[in-house]
């Protein structure tokens, strides 16, 4: 079998796991969540961004035949076949799975893990990108619950949400000034259908930050780039003691805290390094760094080269 070709679908779990490039999915894994629309850019052929509300983003995604490695994001990914059945293999959450993707089926992946799709036909997919925070308002929970979040899930229908997803993507493609009353109302029905259907209401054995939380300390390190926080600051943001945050923070992302908020403001040097032409000096400022050489090295380690070779190509 042709492991390199993704019209070739495997015929077992071994030949699968094959296909699958895991120190990739590792390395990716650590990169900071982002656009979850990223990883798929060319095939987007409809996407609601231009309508300003992203609590509830929605695109639809013409797929090829190949296989995809899915950075880490915020929100919650809900996917939406509406093309004929075609195999598929998934890697989420340390799991395997091999299988028909029908028309209509649904696909959920949690918040801030790292994925990989193999598809073997081609497809259209209506994507709903849901933030922790709708689905927070839409179960009327003032501190956020632990357990209103969404199970991981593949292969189940739902009319009701696919029927309000494309709704709300037909509304955004209308152009001209969306009304926010409309798009609020919609996503807060269509929250609280995924929460009838999908909700996670398991009890956690260990203590773990929601969804919510995690949403909060991004917020946080988002806001002040241009200088390193501590982890006393990052525990009060969410109202914890730094031992428990750091045992919580992991415990739901995988990564120590300090570790994670580096890597945040790595990725953000980085483009702007790629992205903009300010002095290395400024982006080291921007960044937290009192000292280039420091900023420099930093740099270096993270992505293998450093920020002037980089930019220089």
């Amino acid at each position: 079998m042709d492991y390199g070709n993704p019209r070739s679908p495997p015929q077992s779990y071994l030949d699968a796991l094959r296909c699958i490039d895991m120190a990739r999915l590792r390395l990716l894994a650590d990169e900071p969540p982002g656009d979850p629309a990223r990883a798929v850019q060319s095939m987007v052929t409809a996407h609601s961004a231009d309508v300003g509300f992203t609590d509830l983003v929605i695109w639809e995604q013409l797929s090829l035949a190949q296989e995809y490695y899915i950075p880490p994001n915020h929100s919650y990914e809900v996917f939406i076949r509406e093309a004929a059945a075609s195999p598929i293999v998934q890697w989420r959450e340390g799991l395997l799975d091999i299988r028909h993707h029908a028309a209509g089926q649904i696909v959920v992946v949690p918040p801030y893990r790292a994925a990989y799709f193999r598809t073997f036909g081609p497809g259209k997919n209506l994507h709903l990108s849901v933030a922790p925070g709708l689905l927070a308002r839409a179960a009327d929970h003032e501190h956020e619950d632990a357990r209103v979040r969404l199970r991981s899930c593949f292969g189940e229908h739902d009319d009701i949400i696919a029927g309000l997803g494309r709704v709300l993507l037909d509304y955004a493609r209308l152009g001209g000034t969306p009304s926010r009353a409309f798009i609020e109302s919609a996503s807060v029905a269509l929250a609280v259908r995924l929460l009838e259907r999908f909700a996670d209401g398991r009890p956690s054995s260990r203590r773990v930050l929601t969804p919510g939380q995690l949403a909060r300390i991004d917020d946080y390190l988002q806001a002040r780039m241009d200088q390193p926080a501590s982890l006393q600051e990052m525990a009060q943001v969410v109202d914890l003691g730094p031992q428990a945050f750091h045992r919580a923070f992991k415990a739901a992302t995988g990564d120590a805290p300090m570790r994670y908020a580096m890597q945040l403001r790595m990725r953000f040097a980085r483009d702007l390094v790629e992205g903009t032409t300010r002095p290395i000096g400024d982006i080291a400022s921007a960044t937290g760094f009192s000292e280039l050489a420091h900023f420099t090295n930093t740099f270096r380690r993270h992505w293998g080269i450093a920020p002037t070779r980089l930019r220089n190509g």
